[in-house]
């Protein structure tokens, strides 16, 4: 092979040594040489053709060294692609054969969707039922075929304060199936206050909370229906004479008196039950009787038939109410100024040093702005308010408490002729008159109310004393009452909730009210 490089010396075995590119070169055989266009040189034989001879440069030429070298790597190749399919090919083969990945797979996919198809199922089977879609068509005609003959219709009333949206009494009326006449096909319940009209005019029993008329009124049932009404303690404590909840009892009215009916009293839950043949025509309460001289143990010689509690020293406070005033319950005079605890608490004096009560922060003053009064009240008693301030509640640590209510007084009566228009049966001997600041009133039999009256509001002071036997806060109730002062300026107006009347029907016929429940439409 010739050099590519033009100015190196090529000798041939033989011949003189003759550079290429010089004029009279010769090859190997004794050619001519001449030197080509592209710097090739060619050899010529004389007397033949000139033939042009072409080598590759070297550095284009692999050695054998080099092609051993590729043929490795080749090798090497192929190797790692045949391992690289045969690890592809192993894992396809555990994931997609293997039984325990493809039960994995197939429980998950199967608890998904177990899962959404019964929230669906519940969504619409509820929305279905409700509107009673051409959807559910045979299972709603199969529902109401089989209520006709099993479940009673139900109907609801309540009585609601239209200020506080406090629910003051419920009642829940449940027919069986089959007891309405089949003329009847809507059945509803309007609801009154216990105060209104005539119902305040009963001699014998006062009306709880609210007053129910179901209509279609003087409807005559086939079965016996189940009548619930619900009571709430404040409306008791509002009556104005001490009631037990046991001689609460459901009355029908009929010629203006309340008429009572076998009635249960579930005094945990606060709620009377009675049955009914009839829808009576005037309605139908809770009733507490009210005290005659029959019936109440008065002594008119003292204010109360109460027994007070342990009062050590005889100074007419109780231990309890000497703890309310940080006295000394071995001594019937702790400041020593001559003057009994008791006598001085009454007087609205501080029973343990100078000054008033007031001033000795020993009690507080609750302003009621709506009705414009004010009265004292101990510190560690709490407070709530109930019909837009119509009914305030003191409580005491003991679970007796003291409530001032408020009434309306459109006739302009003193409190003894509106106490004796509503207890007809109370002698006028059984009442105490008493005068508070400009306020002329009386306490009545019991001894636990009192009833101050001015030209607007009748105003009561009442002390409950719940389930216990002996008072323990008989001075601190006369001390309230006797703190008791009207005439503040009103901030608001009275809402005499005698004018509100609650309607509460069931417009479903008894086949859709027995399925959709009926308390659907009522609301409570």
């Amino acid at each position: 092979m010739f050099d590519e490089n033009p100015l190196q010396s090529n000798v041939f075995p033989g011949q003189a040594s003759n550079p290429y590119g010089q004029p009279g070169m010769v090859g190997p055989g004794g050619e001519a040489v001449t030197p080509s266009s592209d710097g090739i040189r060619s050899a010529v034989p004389a007397g033949k053709a000139e033939k042009h001879i072409h080598s590759m440069p070297g550095k284009f030429l692999s050695s054998p060294g080099g092609k051993q070298k590729n043929n490795r790597t080749l090798i090497f190749i192929v190797i790692a692609l045949a391992l690289v399919l045969l690890g592809g090919g192993l894992l396809a083969f555990f994931k997609y054969a293997n039984p325990e990945n493809t039960n994995t797979v197939t429980n998950t996919v199967v608890t998904n969707r177990q899962t959404n198809s019964n929230a669906n199922a519940n969504t619409n089977g509820n929305q279905n039922v409700n509107a009673n879609t051409n959807g559910n068509g045979n299972i709603n005609s199969n529902a109401n075929a089989n209520t006709n003959t099993n479940l009673p219709t139900i109907v609801k009333g309540s009585l609601t304060d239209p200020e506080t949206n406090e629910k003051i009494s419920s009642a829940t009326l449940t027919i069986p199936s089959g007891a309405l006449p089949s003329s009847v096909t809507t059945v509803s319940i309007t609801t009154l206050p216990a105060e209104l009209g005539a119902y305040a005019t009963s001699e014998k029993y006062q009306a709880v909370g609210a007053v129910f008329v179901v209509t279609p009124s003087q409807t005559k049932l086939s079965k016996d229906a189940s009548l619930e009404v619900s009571y709430l303690d404040s409306e008791l404590l509002a009556l104005g004479f001490s009631v037990k909840v046991s001689d609460l009892t459901i009355a029908s009215w009929s010629k203006n008196e309340w008429v009572p009916l076998n009635s249960v009293v579930d005094s945990k839950n606060h709620i009377v039950t009675t049955k009914i043949d009839q829808f009576f025509a005037d309605g139908m309460a809770i009733v507490a009787p009210k005290p005659t001289a029959t019936n109440t143990n008065v002594n008119t010689n003292t204010s109360t038939t109460i027994v007070p509690s342990l009062d050590s020293d005889a100074d007419g406070l109780t231990n309890q109410e000497e703890i309310l005033y940080g006295t000394n319950a071995g001594s019937t005079d702790t400041d020593l100024d001559s003057y009994k605890d008791g006598q001085e608490v009454l007087a609205l004096y501080n029973p343990n040093g100078s000054g008033k009560l007031v001033t000795a922060s020993l009690v507080k003053i609750h302003e009621n702005t709506t009705y414009g009064y004010s009265l004292y009240y101990p510190p560690s008693w709490t407070v709530g308010t109930l019909n837009a301030d119509k009914l305030v509640t003191f409580t005491s640590i003991t679970g007796e408490f003291v409530q001032a209510s408020v009434q309306e007084n459109a006739g302009g009566l003193s409190a003894r002729e509106w106490y004796l228009s509503l207890n007809p049966s109370v002698s006028q001997s059984q009442l105490r008159d008493i005068a508070v600041g400009s306020l002329r009133g009386v306490l009545g039999p019991d001894g636990l109310n009192v009833f101050l009256a001015d030209a607007n509001y009748i105003y009561q002071v009442t002390y409950n004393i719940g389930i216990k036997t002996e008072a323990n806060y008989l001075t601190t109730f006369t001390m309230m009452y006797s703190s008791f002062l009207a005439g503040l300026a009103p901030t608001g107006t009275n809402t005499n909730t005698s004018t509100n009347a609650n309607t509460n029907a069931n417009t479903n016929t008894p086949t859709n009210s027995n399925t959709n429940g009926s308390s659907n439409t009522n609301g409570g």
